[in-house]
């Protein structure tokens, strides 16, 4: 029968930690080999087009304001106009260190006259409610309202705002105190200029009655929508109100669609059933989305459950 080992051999056992060499015998000693970098290898070409690397856009500049003042040139001669016709312009003027152009158009009494061009600066053309430029002209002389052709480059709003932002741009008609005192009802009303975007020159183009200083009647149309409202597109906007000062105020507002298409919300139409069965049952409820065409009617069936 064998006997319990006692405590104090067992505490006296192995020492594992030490290490174990032959007797009399010296280790060998590993000699240091000497080693270099290795020459980086160079990336293989790949065979199909790499695209640049994206960089991000460089922050738009904010539409400069100021005063300038601009001299037109002569104006063509009027003749009659046919259907869908517009008036020919004369040479444009740029306005110094502004967004603006303007051009007589045929027959107008502004040819050769100073216009006194006014934008306001980013902050008041917000506080107005004009995203994009709020633009006032004044010009001399009293008589009835002489149309220019207007032109505000939009570019840097397309760039600041994105989304196709020029093109879905139109022109609308301000009260004189929208940009003095926006707070007042009567001086936040808009109304609507036929307008279009040039995307050759990148400016939002509109024809433009001024008003001299005297008591002038502009031009009307049976039309009174606001800027709320919406058009179809090449639906004329043009609407002058009856007017008695000295100044015309044109401001720049984006719309909801374009020849892009809309970014306005798209109608869904909810639809929902019940489903029973002996002790169990459902409720399903969803939107259906509609999916653009595919080659043999093979397009999917998209929905919001």
């Amino acid at each position: 029968m064998l006997a319990p080992l006692p405590i104090a051999a067992a505490a006296g056992g192995p020492d594992y930690s030490r290490k174990w060499s032959p007797p009399n015998t010296a280790l060998p000693k590993t000699p240091s080999v000497a080693g270099q970098n290795a020459a980086p290898v160079p990336a293989a070409k790949p065979e199909h087009p790499v695209p640049p690397t994206w960089t991000p856009p460089k922050s738009p500049q904010p539409v400069p304001g100021g005063h300038a003042s601009v001299t037109l040139g002569s104006a063509p001669e009027a003749h009659p106009l046919g259907e869908g016709e517009k008036p020919q312009a004369g040479a444009e003027a740029k306005a110094s260190g502004l967004p603006v152009t303007i051009a007589p158009l045929a027959g107008s009494s502004a040819a050769g006259q100073t216009i006194q061009v006014e934008v306001a600066d980013a902050k008041a053309s917000a506080t107005a409610g004009i995203p994009g430029v709020a633009v006032t002209l004044t010009r001399p002389g009293s008589g009835d309202a002489a149309p220019v052709r207007l032109g505000v480059d939009a570019s840097s709003l397309d760039a600041a705002f994105g989304a196709n932002w020029a093109a879905r741009a139109h022109l609308v008609v301000l009260p004189g105190c929208a940009t003095t005192t926006p707070q007042a009802p009567d001086c936040q009303k808009q109304t609507p200029l036929e307008s279009h975007y040039d995307p050759s020159t990148k400016k939002i183009v509109a024809d433009v009655p001024l008003t001299g200083t005297g008591a002038a009647k502009a031009q009307a149309t049976t039309a009174t929508k606001t800027a709320t409202d919406t058009a179809a597109p090449g639906v004329a906007r043009a609407v002058y109100a009856d007017s008695t000062t000295t100044s015309t105020t044109v401001g720049v507002v984006s719309g909801a669609s374009s020849g892009a298409g809309t970014y306005s919300a798209t109608p869904l139409g909810a639809s929902q059933a019940w489903t029973a069965g002996g002790s169990s049952g459902a409720f399903t409820y969803g939107y259906p989305v509609q999916a653009p065409p595919a080659l043999a009617s093979s397009g999917p069936k998209v929905a919001l459950s």
